[in-house]
């Protein structure tokens, strides 16, 4: 089953968000489904059923105090000059990258591969081709303080690709104290 370990992004922030994304419509973008926005920390890919309760065990290990993050400006990967995904920027960044990587060491135990690095950020599109860029990335660089949020746990998602785009089912949800 295809798997990830993120952040759930609160209802009024997915409205916000989901207002955001309406300006990039114009562009060639496929945007992420508002049900769909969250913060990734770590894609795990197709990993078997035996493996699901070693990543609890891993997630559990994570003893963080519930925190707020501001949603603030956007950005763009690989870069402004060459944009493939759309994404919004989380501060501050440090609790997140905190959990990044004491998730990566325990998943590296486990024969995860990790990535070459980690920007903490929430993805709301992927672009399709770079028609009308100057306009785009004018648009990605006035973005500004959308919102707060508090992040008080971690998830692991299943992903389920349909026709229609991808489900999320959360499979075990991690709650900080």
């Amino acid at each position: 089953m295809r798997c990830f370990i993120g952040i759930d992004i609160s209802d009024d922030l997915k409205e916000k968000i989901a207002k955001i994304q309406k300006r990039f419509s114009n562009f060639d973008i496929k945007l992420v489904e508002k049900e769909n926005l969250h913060i990734n920390l770590i894609f795990l890919g197709d990993i078997e059923n035996d493996k699901i309760d070693l990543i609890k065990k891993i997630m559990n290990k994570i003893s963080l105090k519930p925190f707020k993050v501001n949603i603030n400006g956007a950005g763009a990967f690989p870069s402004l000059d060459y944009i493939r995904v759309v994404w919004l920027n989380i501060e501050p960044k440090e609790n997140i990258i905190e959990m990044y990587n004491l998730l990566k060491e325990g998943l590296k135990q486990l024969g995860f591969s990790e990535e070459k690095s980690y920007v903490p950020h929430l993805t709301i599109g992927r672009v399709k081709s770079n028609r009308n860029k100057d306009k785009l990335t004018s648009l990605i660089k006035e973005q500004s303080y959308i919102g707060e949020m508090e992040i008080s746990s971690i998830i692991l998602f299943k992903s389920n690709l349909t026709p229609n785009g991808p489900v999320y089912e959360k499979l075990y949800v991690k709650k900080f104290i």
